[in-house]
C-alpha cells in the first residue's frame, strides 16, 4: 500500500508450530487498490479457498517476497529466530524496501524500516493478510513435495503440525532428517529408522532440490531405476540414478520416457547410485527431445 508516498509492507509467517519442515515468511506490499474482500487470515479458510485466493492475489498487482527457513536452522538459533530470519528474508526479496513494515504478532524484526508489530494482524490489515496466505500456501506446497519422499507420514493430513496421527507416526517411524529435533516430542523420541533411506542419492538430491524450491512431479524409490521428475522454468527435468557402470543405458531410459511423455521440452539428469556425498553431483545430462 502506498500512502503519503510511504511503501507500506504487511508481513507475516507459516509454519512457527509444526514438527517438521521449514517456517515460512512473506512480505506485501499492494501497488494499487486491490479487492481485498475475500482476503482473510489464512488459518480461517479452506485450503481450497485459500488457493484459490492466492492464485487470485499473485495475478494482482501486487508485490511479495519469500522467506524460508529450514529445519537444521531451526533447530540451531530456535523458531523465534528462524521466524525473524525468514521475515527479514522476505523484506529483502521485494522489488523495492518498503517505508514501514506492518508485522503480524508482538516482535519486531532486526531492520533500519520503520516498523510496528500488531497483534492479530492478519485481521486487521489486508496486506498482512494477504502475507498470511501466500506464506501458508507456499509453505504447504513445500510440505506436499516432502510427501513424495515420506509417504509414511501423511504429511498432507497435517502439514507437519503435532497432530495425533504425525505423533503416533513419529512413534512408529522415528524422525526423519526433515523433521525439527529440538522440539517436543521428537526430541524425547531420537532418530529414526531412516539412516539407510535418507542415505539413498536419490533421497539425498530430492530433498536438495525441495530445498532449492523445485516442486517434485513425481518420486519413486521402488523401482529398478530410482526416478524423480521437477519442473525447472518450462522443462521437465528427470532425474535417475543408476550404477556408474550402466551408463550404456542412458539412450534406452531416454526412449522408455519418449513412449511415456510426449515430452517437448525436456532433459534427463543422471546420478550415481553409489555417490556417497551429501548432495550427489549429476553426472550426466543430455536434452530429450
Amino acid at each position: 500500500m502506498f500512502c503519503n508516498n510511504q511503501i507500506i509492507a504487511g508481513i507475516d509467517e507459516a509454519g512457527r508450530g509444526p514438527l517438521f519442515g521449514p517456517v515460512v515468511a512473506c512480505a506485501v506490499v499492494f501497488n494499487d487498490r486491490i479487492d481485498i474482500s475475500e482476503i482473510k487470515d489464512s488459518k480461517k479458510i479452506s485450503p481450497l479457498k485459500r488457493q484459490k485466493i492466492y492464485n487470485q492475489l499473485i495475478k494482482e498487482n501486487i508485490d511479495y517476497g519469500i522467506g524460508l527457513v529450514h529445519e537444521q536452522e531451526i533447530d540451531k538459533i530456535n523458531i523465534l529466530n528462524a521466524t525473524k530470519k525468514a521475515m527479514q528474508e522476505a523484506v529483502r526479496n521485494l522489488k523495492k524496501e518498503p517505508s514501514k513494515l506492518l508485522i503480524d504478532g508482538n516482535q519486531t524484526i532486526e531492520s533500519n524500516i520503520e516498523q510496528e508489530a500488531i497483534i492479530k494482524g492478519d485481521q486487521k490489515i489486508p496486506e498482512i493478510s494477504a502475507a498470511s496466505i501466500i506464506a501458508k500456501v507456499v509453505r504447504d506446497q513445500v510440505v506436499e513435495n516432502y510427501n513424495k519422499v515420506y509417504p509414511m507420514f501423511e504429511l498432507s493430513k497435517h502439514k507437519g503440525y503435532g497432530t495425533k496421527l504425525h505423533i503416533e507416526l513419529l512413534h512408529e517411524y522415528g524422525p526423519s532428517i526433515v523433521h525439527r529435533h529440538t522440539f517436543r516430542p521428537i526430541s524425547q523420541i531420537g532418530y529414526g529408522s531412516f539412516k539407510i533411506y535418507e542415505s539413498l542419492p536419490m533421497v539425498r538430491y530430492t530433498l536438495s532440490i525441495i530445498k532449492r524450491g523445485f516442486n517434485i512431479h513425481s518420486f519413486n524409490i521402488k523401482k529398478d531405476i530410482p526416478c524423480m521428475l521437477y519442473k525447472h522454468m518450462r522443462d521437465k527435468i528427470y532425474v535417475v540414478s543408476i550404477n556408474n557402470k550402466d551408463v550404456s543405458e542412458i539412450n534406452s531410459i531416454i526412449l522408455d520416457i519418449k513412449k511415456k511423455d510426449s515430452v517437448k521440452k525436456a532433459r534427463l539428469d543422471v546420478i550415481y547410485s553409489d555417490d556417497k556425498s551429501t548432495t550427489p553431483r549429476v553426472q550426466h545430462s543430455c536434452k530429450i527431445c
